[in-house]
């Protein structure tokens, strides 16, 4: 890592934030650091129409924290968008993507670092949601609370890049591989939430292609936020549209684990698990195997039709993930290298 850098950045994208602010920049100005780590709040206004840069300045002054805050504007509305903005705007290597209405407990971000530090290998880190609202929870919440990102994210404390994905709230990952999930010349695909459209699937994105460049996914419960669901998310009509964006997503997302699969394998290897997982599949019809298998030949030929054919409805998108994976991962650049 280079010295210059040496720090965290917490980007809190906002878009309308002025009620949500409050709670969410009093549990960042009382965490509990190291007197020598220098941290920042890079707060980007998305396109506001409310006072959500006005509040910030006003609550900021509540607290005597040595963390600085700075505030940007994105004028292009959708997280994604804003997310890239605070990328842009950041001075440090440790970045932690911080929503308006998570609020990080007092140990976070000094966890968060010494995590970071011990494993320069970690692309990116997740914690645990802690559901809080305003009203009594509803008896469906905990069956889907992993959709609102409340909830334990893997089993035990460690590497989980099998899992293929972390939530955005309160996500940890560095710089220096943000500049090349977000690069320009190889452009997101699912541009995470606008007004008035939930579609999923840009933190399924950022991860894959951290995955992508060799870097590990890493779960920790000693993050712990906790996560303000509002009276209007309780309702399951909003959970629907949750679920509608991520079967909006579901096609780009298969194309990435394609992608990802085949870009590991050379071209005979692949061609055998293709054809084992295809005899495995067969057995499973007729109940002698039960041993799921995801790439056998039917879903390889579905690939084929939507994205590797030129006439495919994703055929595009299909070009633009190749082309990051063999290109990007080429010229992978490990931050250990520079430390």
């Amino acid at each position: 890592m280079n010295t210059t850098n040496i720090g965290v950045s917490v980007i809190l994208c906002c878009y309308n934030s002025a009620k949500r602010l409050p709670e969410t920049l009093k549990h960042i100005a009382l965490q509990n650091l190291p007197d020598d780590l220098p941290v920042e709040v890079v707060l980007v206004d998305n396109a506001s129409d409310d006072t959500t840069s006005k509040t910030a300045i006003e609550e900021w002054q509540k607290y005597t924290s040595s963390i600085k805050l700075r505030i940007v504007t994105e004028l292009k509305p959708g997280l994604i968008n804003a997310r890239i903005k605070g990328i842009e705007q950041s001075k440090y290597e440790i970045i932690i993507f911080c929503d308006d209405d998570n609020w990080l407990l007092e140990n976070y971000i000094r966890n968060a670092w010494d995590i970071m530090m011990r494993n320069n290998n970690i692309g990116a880190l997740g914690g645990e949601g802690i559901p809080v609202s305003n009203i009594s929870f509803p008896d469906w919440f905990e069956e889907y609370k992993n959709s609102y990102a409340c909830g334990k994210q893997w089993h035990i404390n460690g590497i989980c890049t099998s899992r293929k994905y972390l939530w955005g709230a309160g996500l940890v990952t560095r710089l220096s591989i943000m500049k090349k999930v977000f690069s320009p010349t190889h452009p997101m695909l699912l541009t995470g939430r606008k007004e008035g459209v939930l579609l999923a699937g840009d933190d399924y994105e950022i991860c894959r292609r951290i995955v992508m460049l060799n870097y590990d996914l890493f779960y920790s419960n000693n993050l712990k936020y906790k996560h303000f669901i509002d009276e209007k998310r309780l309702d399951l009509n909003y959970y629907n549209k949750i679920k509608k964006g991520f079967a909006i997503s579901y096609d780009i997302i298969k194309l990435y684990t394609y992608v990802d699969f085949r870009c590991r394998h050379s071209d005979f290897k692949f061609i055998l698990i293709l054809v084992f997982n295809t005899i495995i599949g067969l057995l499973n019809r007729t109940r002698l195997l039960n041993i799921k298998k995801t790439w056998n030949l039917r879903s390889y030929i579905q690939i084929y039709r939507t994205g590797i054919n030129k006439k495919g409805k994703y055929h595009t998108y299909y070009s633009q993930i190749e082309w990051f994976c063999k290109n990007m991962k080429a010229h992978h650049y490990h931050p250990a290298n520079s430390m």
